[in-house]
């Protein structure tokens, strides 16, 4: 029996994150196969999400050239899904069921911490003030992650997330 054969893709990118973050590109990339199809078109708009911001700690684990490349398509489809999110709030539908608010955080998390290792601290911070509905295990990741820390560890920087990020009327919550 192979090990993990019931995980859940969300389990596998989870995975595949937790690896690249660690500068493990391969373990992170095996972790993708395990997918067992092309999560870029997952029917789950935060699977999609989820699956081009890995794609993107991957690429910088590896020392990619095309990690800029993958992370202009990583913003395409996080601007893609949050478009999404417009139209239905416009149109006074829910919020997407194939959209799963905390995974979708999580994906902009991992874009932010790919601006700051490109050395664009101004956007990552633009990105993590869009978060909403934030926790506060939330702020302290932002405060103690060796990445998102040089941009949001210290107390004026989280002071200023937490203002910009409290929760706010309607659906967009990333």
């Amino acid at each position: 029996m192979q090990p993990y054969a019931d995980w859940a893709p969300r389990e596998w990118i989870l995975l595949a994150r937790l690896r690249a973050r660690n500068g493990d590109a391969e373990g992170a990339r095996a972790a993708l196969r395990n997918l067992g199809g092309d999560a870029s078109r997952s029917e789950s708009l935060s699977t999609r999400m989820e699956f081009a911001a890995v794609q993107v700690l991957i690429s910088l684990a590896a020392g990619e050239r095309d990690a800029e490349e993958k992370l202009r398509h990583a913003m395409a489809v996080l601007d893609s899904v949050r478009e999404e999110v417009r139209t239905h709030e416009t149109r006074g539908w829910d919020f997407p069921a194939n959209l799963t608010p905390k995974n979708a955080h999580h994906a902009v998390i991992d874009l932010a911490v790919a601006q700051v290792l490109f050395g664009r601290g101004d956007a990552a911070l633009e990105l993590l003030a869009r978060l909403r509905d934030l926790q506060e295990w939330e702020f302290e990741l932002f405060a103690h992650d060796p990445v998102l820390s040089r941009v949001a560890g210290d107390a004026a920087a989280l002071e200023s997330l937490r203002k910009a990020t409290a929760r706010r009327e309607g659906l967009a919550i990333f």
